[in-house]
C-alpha cells in the first residue's frame, strides 16, 4: 500500500499485513509528564491501525531505564485483539511512581529486546520489527557499571540475524543520532525517524507506517 499523507494514515485504515512489532520504550525521568499524556497515546494509536489479532499483527512492549527495572510487560502475541492490547497497555506500560532517578540504558533495552521481547519462534514469512522511542541518549552510572559490559550495537545486531528491522524514534534535542543509526546499522536493518519534541510524535507515524506497510 502506497502511504501518500498523514492525514490519511490517522484517519485511514491501517495495512493489511501479517506483523510483529515490539514497542521499545524509554521510561526515563525525562519523558516524565510525556509518558502518561504522549507515548501512551502514541502506542494505542499505531495499535489502532494494525489488526491485532491470532493470525494477523502481533505485538509486544518493553519498557527501559535503570537496567534492574527494564523489562517486558506485554509479550508478542500474548493480546489477540487491538481492544485487548490497548487495555494492556493502559494497565501494564506506566510510569514509574517509585522515588529515585531513572536513567536511559539503551545497551540493555537492546539486550532484553533480543533475550525476552523477541525471544519466541518467530512464524512463518512474518516480518518483524523493533519499534524503539526514546528522547536521551545512553547513560552511564557507576552503581550499574556491571552492565556496561553490553554493547548497543552488539545487541541489536542479534535483532538483524533474526531478521528484525529497528524502527529508531528520536524525540528533541538530546537524542544522539548516530548511535540511534547504530541500532538500524546505519539504515542497512531499520530506518531513524526524529521528531522535535513529544507534542510532535504522532507525526512519526507517517515514517513508520511507510516503513512498514510498503516493506517486502
Amino acid at each position: 500500500m502506497q502511504i501518500t499523507s498523514l492525514h490519511y494514515l490517522v484517519t485511514g485504515p491501517g495495512c493489511d499485513k501479517k506483523l510483529d512489532i515490539g514497542f521499545i520504550i524509554d521510561r526515563s525521568g525525562s519523558i516524565d509528564e510525556n509518558f502518561d499524556t504522549q507515548v501512551i497515546p502514541f502506542i494505542r494509536q499505531v495499535a489502532k491501525h494494525f489488526n491485532i489479532s491470532k493470525d494477523g499483527v502481533h505485538a509486544g512492549v518493553e519498557v527501559f531505564s535503570n537496567p534492574p527495572v527494564t523489562k517486558v510487560v506485554i509479550d508478542i502475541g500474548s493480546e489477540t485483539n487491538t481492544e485487548d492490547f490497548i487495555k494492556a497497555v493502559n494497565k501494564k506500560v506506566v510510569y514509574p511512581n517509585n522515588s529515585g532517578s531513572h536513567y536511559t540504558y539503551i545497551n540493555v533495552a537492546m539486550k532484553i529486546a533480543n533475550d525476552k521481547l523477541f525471544n519466541y519462534e518467530p512464524r512463518k514469512k512474518v516480518k518483524r520489527y523493533a519499534l524503539f522511542i526514546t528522547d536521551g541518549k545512553q547513560n552511564t552510572l557507576p552503581k550499574y557499571k556491571a552492565y556496561d559490559k553490553y554493547n548497543a550495537k552488539e545487541e541489536a545486531s542479534k535483532l538483524w540475524k533474526k531478521k528484525i528491522d529497528v524502527l529508531a524514534v528520536g524525540v528533541g534535542k538530546g537524542i544522539n543520532e548516530t548511535a540511534l543509526k547504530i541500532l538500524t546499522d546505519h539504515g542497512k536493518h531499520g530506518k531513524v525517524i526524529k521528531v522535535q519534541d513529544f507534542g510532535q510524535l504522532k507525526t512519526s507515524m507517517k515514517a513508520i507506517l511507510s516503513s512498514i506497510c510498503t516493506s517486502k
